[in-house]
């Protein structure tokens, strides 16, 4: 268009239902079905810049048959219901080039799973960015580098007395730093990467 900008986008629903499969005790416990809906944005400009954005959402239900152990008679219980699932994700990527031929890229992610176990119940919700500066344009030195961060958060509810998840509540931190160079060692035939 006349300043340089594009817009791109395309949305796309599923959904699957599977009956239950056979079992010689003709307890038909494990059909299930899930629905997804996403979405996909594409944003460029002009400048070299563009940003991304796609997400998705799921719900479903699994049947399920467990065994628990019970601290009264009998020993074990067998317990049968529907787990539920649901969630959804979000995707975003900034990219700008920057002086020299360089692509700054910047990265950030969010997704959130629930799961309503016939045992137990979880919440999870994760967030992770990360950074990373590819290599310049030949010629060499071709020196890349990035940093990133990641945070898990759990929530877990006990539903049944003798299962237990400890701790109940749990933080995930992971961060990293990279950093990567390719020496050419014969003339655009052997390269090592470090």
């Amino acid at each position: 268009d006349a300043f340089g900008e594009a817009l791109s986008y395309r949305v796309y629903f599923t959904g699957s239902v599977r009956d239950a499969q056979h079992h010689t005790d003709g307890d038909p416990f494990d059909d299930w079905s899930l629905g997804q809906a996403g979405f996909h944005l594409d944003f460029s400009r002009g400048d070299g810049s563009s940003l991304p954005l796609q997400g998705d959402s799921y719900t479903g239900t699994m049947g399920e048959r467990a065994t628990v152990g019970s601290f009264s008679p009998p020993s074990q219980l067998v317990l049968r219901g529907d787990d539920i699932v649901r969630g959804g994700n979000l995707l975003t990527r900034w990219e700008r080039e920057l002086a020299g031929g360089t692509r700054l890229r910047l990265q950030g992610y969010y997704d959130r799973t629930v799961r309503n176990d016939i045992r137990f119940t979880e919440d999870r919700n994760t967030v992770d960015v990360d950074m990373l500066l590819p290599p310049r344009l030949p010629p060499r030195p071709q020196l890349s580098w990035g940093a990133g961060f990641r945070n898990s958060r759990s929530n877990t509810t006990q539903l049944q007395p003798t299962l237990s998840v400890v701790p109940e509540d749990r933080d995930q931190r992971l961060a990293s730093l990279f950093a990567q160079d390719e020496i050419e060692l014969a003339s655009e035939e052997l390269f090592l990467t470090v």
